[in-house]
This record gives C-alpha cells, structure tokens and sequence, in this order.
C-alpha cells in the first residue's frame, strides 16, 4: 500500500516538475547566448598567456608567482566554461559544442573528453554522490568520504584514515595528475574495447596528443627541458587546487547526503536536491564558476545556459519551497572548508531519503 503511495507522489512530483521546466522553456530560459559564452573563453584563454608571458618575460620570483596566478586563474576559467560547452548548452551547433569540449579539455587541460563524458555527464549527473556508481562520491582507495568506506579499511590504510584530514590538504596537489592518468587509462581501454573502430577515440587521441606538442614539444625547442616541466608540474600542480575549489564544494560538504544506490529510486528532483548545494560568489567569482556555483540548477536543468544561472536560482528556489524539496546555499569559502572537513569527518551514507527534507542533516550525522 505504501509502495503504491510512494508511486502516486512520485508520479505527481514528476507532473509538477515537467510542468516548471516548459514554463522556463516559455520564458527563453533555454535560448542560447554562443557569442557571451566563447568571449569568456577568449578572456580566460587571454589570462592564461598573460600568465605565461609573465613568466617568461620577468625574473624574480615573486612576479612569476603572480604570473603562475594568472595561468591558474586563466585554467579554472576554460574548465568551467568547458564543462558547459560539454553538456551542448552554449550552441544549438553540436559541432561546435564538441570543438569547444576538444578545445578545453584534451588540448587545454591534458582531459580526455571521452573520459569526462562518460564519468560527468553520463553517470555522475543521474547519481550524484551515489556510492558505487558515482566515481566523484568517493575518493578511494586513498581517502574515506564515508564511514562505511573508513570501517572496511585495515592495516596501514586503517591508519592512515586516521589522520587523512590532515593528508588530504597536501595530497590535493596530485589531483590534475590523477585525473590525467584516469582519462587516459579510459580512453585506452575503450579503444581496445572497441578496437579503435569509434572516431571520437581517435579525435579524442589527436587532441590530446596536440596538447603535448603546443604545450610541451614545441615550447622545449626555445627553452629549457627542465624550465618546461617544471613550469607544466607547477601548473598542474596549482589547477589541482584551482578544480578543487570550483568542483568540491558543490557536492562534499555534509549537507550533500552520500546515498546507497537504493536511495536511486526516489523522486529524482529530490535525489539532486539532497545530494547537491550551491554555494555564494562575487561577479568575478560567477564569471570564474560558469554555473558550478548554482549547482542545484544545472542539474535540475545542464542544457540551460550558465549565463541564465543567477536569474533561474529564485524561480527554482520558489519551487522548491513548494515542493518541500530542500535548498542550500553556503559561502564560497565555507563550501570549501566544508568540503576539506568531510574527510576529517566522513559522515554516513544513507540507504533512502526521509520524507521530510529537514531530517536530512540529522541522519547524515548519525
């Protein structure tokens, strides 16, 4: 009998939420604006070689520190606004969706597209912060984000869940070189897989094979060996932080419940609604996010533009309010404390979703 309540609700809630998205359909929400999304691309790609010409250019220490800042700023900028190139949501050109996902992922940031799309956009948006089937919900087998994941450990992995929360700040740095290495024993596998016979593997290989040559190959015959690497180790080194800042906060702290892969088959609005938060920025701050500060919008809706992100939050917020779907929004810094704090202090995962939203926090602490 409470099954089929439980289908009634769902179906209603279901009703309810095609009904707001084509009122936002209505309203243009889903129009896109191609020319302000590739101009911020332009200037965040512009920062970049600032940073870079600084570096070149300068020799004391304390100005390339500044001109590192820049190409660290310039990198988060491309892969925020990558990521919504990836999700189709800048162009009704699919061409040029997927250039720009090429561009700023394998040729800008060493990130095999096959591999973001198919860890992003094909499992992580469904479930997120679910354990087992979303990647980004766990950071195994270094690092515990849950209980149930910290009381399976044994021997010095045991140990080390002790006083991870003093690790992880300084183990963030191998971030950018971890995902790299992912994307790449993704991308190969698939190819094998597949024996090579799918194009976008092999456009997939060709960008991040320039990369290599416009990064590294090239910029070897006028400088340095040991000045190139050590100018790609700092940078990845520092977009390590960078991504952390702009991606973490969104998911990990403690009011984004982590759920047992049960809990899936609840109403899917409140599925993100629980396991994600926004959190507050500055202008420069919403231009750096692209839209990963309004998370809760863009994975209600990641085709909308994230240019329409500021104006949506109160509508969705009014609906929420409705619904009896919770809504949260930290400060920027916050968020991040949070996120680094969840480590220290895994908390637990929760096999379904209370009914009352408010219990929410509660049980992830029990």
């Amino acid at each position: 009998m409470q099954s089929a309540v439980n289908d009634f609700q769902n179906k209603n809630k279901a009703r309810a939420f095609r009904e707001f998205r084509n009122m936002l359909e209505a309203k243009g929400f889903y129009e896109y604006r191609t020319g302000r999304v590739v101009a911020e691309m332009v200037a965040f790609v512009m920062i970049t070689l600032l940073g870079i010409t600084v570096v070149i250019v300068f020799e004391p220490i304390y100005i390339d520190a500044l001109g590192m800042l820049l190409v660290t700023i310039g990198s988060m900028g491309v892969s925020t606004n990558t990521h919504m190139w990836s999700h189709g949501a800048c162009s009704k050109n699919r061409k040029l969706n997927r250039l720009m996902t090429y561009f700023g992922y394998p040729f800008f940031l060493q990130l095999s597209a096959v591999y973001w799309k198919n860890k992003h956009i094909v499992v992580h948006h469904p479930a997120p912060n679910v354990i087992g089937v979303d990647d980004d919900a766990t950071l195994a087998p270094f690092f515990s984000l849950t209980r149930e994941e910290a009381s399976e450990l044994t021997g010095i992995r045991s140990l080390m869940a002790r006083y991870q929360g003093w690790i992880f700040p300084f183990a963030i740095v191998l971030n950018s070189f971890g995902v790299i290495i992912t994307g790449w024993t993704f991308l190969l596998r698939q190819m094998w897989i597949s024996r090579g016979r799918n194009p976008e593997h092999w456009i997939d290989v060709a960008w991040l094979s320039l990369h290599y040559l416009v990064w590294m190959v090239i910029p070897c015959l006028f400088f340095a060996v040991s000045d190139v690497l050590l100018f790609t180790l700092v940078r990845f080194s520092l977009i390590s932080y960078g991504l952390f800042a702009l991606f973490a906060p969104a998911h990990y702290p403690a009011e984004a419940v982590r759920l047992d892969p049960e809990a899936m088959k609840s109403d899917r609005v409140y599925l993100q609604a629980a396991t994600t938060v926004n959190f507050s920025t500055g202008w420069f701050g919403r231009l750096l996010c692209a839209g990963v500060d309004y998370q809760i919008e863009h994975h209600l809706f990641p085709t909308i533009c994230h240019t329409r992100s500021r104006e949506l939050s109160p509508l969705v917020q009014q609906y929420f309010e409705q619904q009896g779907y919770p809504y949260r929004t930290l400060g920027w810094w916050e968020a991040i404390w949070k996120s680094a704090q969840i480590v220290a202090s895994p908390n637990a995962t929760l096999s379904e979703l209370p009914e009352d939203s408010s219990q929410l926090m509660r049980l992830s602490r029990q």
